[in-house]
């Protein structure tokens, strides 16, 4: 069950997996950042999400025009070596009663799509300091919670790509230097192509570059918003 939220502009959407309910809203850089200091990274099973990304039915360039549909122009929080976009976003466990409860990162790495989760905690918490994942609070969202959940918000993403992506008329070109990967929007259609090599690759993207446009970025870095002032239970 999908639904629209309170907040104007990007989508919020409201979904039911399971019985229970969660809520996705996009962050600036400004709230992402914010986040990240009051975050601690989630040990879930990532062998999953790598598998559920490898059999994915949308591409890169697909993956990215869906995400910018939904939620807004790419962060500029992404390591340009490894990839060249990426989501994050705010994550409410209705069943936590507080807002956000988790930060979910769809990011490009490489030649895939990766989920990233964390859970957010409060800056007291000694572990925000640790360098580490921590297992999932199986009261409040389980390990099979979690991949039930995100297999279900890779099957919308590519539902919903498959209603709109007949109507994408936004030229764009993205690309992954570590890999010598091209991807984008021609004009006519969707293309991902892997390059030969170095020379290869940077002889293809200075001739794509010339007619197609590289995408802009999610707003400017703002001052991070106070969470859960409006509603501490979802958006």
């Amino acid at each position: 069950m999908i639904g629209r939220g309170k907040r104007k502009g990007p989508e919020t959407l409201r979904i039911k997996v399971g019985g229970q309910l969660y809520f996705l809203q996009r962050l600036s850089d400004g709230e992402y950042v914010e986040l990240c200091d009051r975050c601690i990274a989630v040990k879930h099973d990532r062998l999953f999400g790598f598998e559920l990304s490898c059999s994915s039915r949308l591409s890169l360039a697909e993956t990215y025009a869906i995400l910018k549909r939904l939620f807004g122009e790419r962060s500029r929080m992404f390591d340009e070596w490894k990839g060249d976009f990426s989501f994050p976003l705010a994550l409410g466990v209705a069943r936590t009663r507080r807002w956000p409860a988790y930060m979910l990162r769809v990011v490009n790495i490489r030649d895939y799509v990766d989920y990233q989760l964390s859970r957010v905690v409060g800056d007291s918490d000694p572990r925000v300091e640790e360098p580490y994942y921590f297992p999932p609070d199986e009261a409040e969202f389980s390990c099979e919670e979690i991949n039930q959940f995100l297999a279900y918000f890779a099957g919308y993403l590519e539902g919903r790509f498959e209603a709109v992506g007949g109507g994408w008329d936004e030229p764009f070109l993205l690309h992954v230097g570590s890999n010598s990967i091209l991807y984008g929007f021609d004009g006519k259609r969707f293309f991902d192509e892997h390059c030969d090599g170095q020379k290869d690759f940077d002889r293809k993207h200075a001739k794509l570059a010339k007619r197609l446009p590289r995408p802009g970025f999610y707003g400017p870095v703002l001052r991070p918003r106070a969470f859960g002032e409006d509603d501490e239970e979802g958006p």
